[in-house]
């Protein structure tokens, strides 16, 4: 049995509403911008997902050592353990992303079992990897407002998930009189309520949320994933806590699944903000960027470079190469030439080298992508 999507308040339509317009105001945002800078924008919203769901599993990394992984580098300051996580994690939303469009696509029990061997697969042998748990799981404590909760028996699983695929693809079920966005948070409250494996459920659930939202057509994965924003430490603590809350076992009297699809509504509307803001910021520092390369002869595949400096505080010189489909020395020439300005420095050598802003570099568009953010409480009007 699983938990079924509650009956929204007048205030979750209205926070609804409002998601709607945000995420199609985003779409047109995406649309304006160009080829180049839209390449860059999705790099840093996927890091950002990447390193906030990974930080939230306990592999503490930031976006910008995601960047770096993403690039094929491996020097960074966070652990090896914690760059193994990131770097299967990304792997897993390349290939739901993969998955967006797929004509035929349905979910089954051997997609599930194949995504968590690509999200698990260094854990094997000493895990069970890629398949069901065959052991219950310790018991999660007990929060403050809390009750303790067990997950289903393992012998329950093979069923539960029988019943949530067969969810996902019917559309006789019901589940198709509800948005998407109340859909794909159900899909993820159901799915890591049955922790189906012994490690990696969380994960597994909030990639599956954006997928359900992905193959809808509402945004890309990069930009339909809140993972970002349940990885800020205080909504991290929320998103505990609320699942705890909704933390009877499948199957015996529930409380109301009501909290987590408004914790969900209000995640969808301020990361979409965050999205909205991110974007604007980029397009101001991409104008002032093209500006610079004006002045200083530089080619427009170079403001990239500057862009991604100014966003993450470095670039290297293999992204650049990839990004921008060039030979080796190409990127090694471009790269000197942008020492030479003073706009980048050097830092470190060889494999381990990256590109930080120099002293020619603008501060003023260094402040621009640094802005903090400001984000509204739709609840709260």
């Amino acid at each position: 049995m699983l938990y079924k999507a509650p009956r929204l308040r007048p205030a979750d339509l209205s926070v609804l509403e409002q998601v709607d317009a945000l995420h199609e105001r985003l779409r047109q945002s995406v649309q304006r911008t160009s080829t180049q800078q839209r390449q860059e924008l999705r790099r840093l919203f996927t890091a950002g997902a990447v390193a906030a769901s990974t930080s939230i599993a306990g592999y503490g990394i930031d976006a910008g050592d995601v960047v770096t992984l993403m690039d094929g580098g491996r020097y960074t300051e966070a652990t090896e353990k914690a760059k193994t996580e990131a770097l299967a994690y990304y792997q897993v939303t390349e290939y739901l992303h993969c998955l967006q469009k797929t004509e035929g696509f349905r979910y089954s029990t051997e997609l599930f079992n194949s995504l968590h061997w690509m999200l698990q697969w260094h854990h094997h042998p000493e895990d069970f990897v890629g398949q069901w748990r065959t052991a219950s799981l310790p018991l999660a404590a007990a929060s403050k407002g809390c009750a303790s909760y067990q997950e289903p028996g393992y012998e329950e699983v093979p069923k539960l998930m029988g019943e949530f695929v067969n969810w996902l693809n019917d559309d006789n079920l019901g589940h198709l009189g509800h948005h998407v966005l109340v859909r794909a948070s159900m899909a993820h409250l159901n799915l890591i309520k049955i922790r189906p494996w012994s490690s990696g459920n969380g994960r597994m659930s909030r990639s599956l949320q954006a997928l359900l939202v992905a193959r809808s057509g509402t945004l890309p994965p990069e930009l339909a994933s809140v993972e970002e924003w349940l990885g800020i430490p205080s909504n991290t603590r929320q998103y505990d806590h609320i699942l705890r809350h909704a933390g009877a076992p499948v199957g015996t009297a529930q409380t109301s699944t009501l909290p987590w699809i408004a914790f969900c509504l209000l995640a969808y509307h301020q990361q979409a903000q965050h999205i909205q803001q991110r974007i604007s910021l980029s397009n101001e520092c991409w104008a002032h960027l093209m500006d610079l390369a004006e002045t200083y002869e530089l080619k427009q595949r170079q403001v990239s470079a500057l862009h991604q400096v100014a966003f993450t505080g470095q670039v290297r010189r293999s992204h650049y190469e990839k990004t921008g489909t060039l030979s080796t020395s190409q990127a090694s020439r471009d790269m000197r030439d942008l020492l030479h300005t003073g706009l980048l420095t050097a830092v470190g050598k060889t494999k381990s080298r990256s590109y930080r802003p120099g002293p020619g570099f603008p501060r003023e568009i260094l402040k621009t992508a640094q802005q903090p953010l400001t984000l509204t409480n739709p609840y709260a009007s």
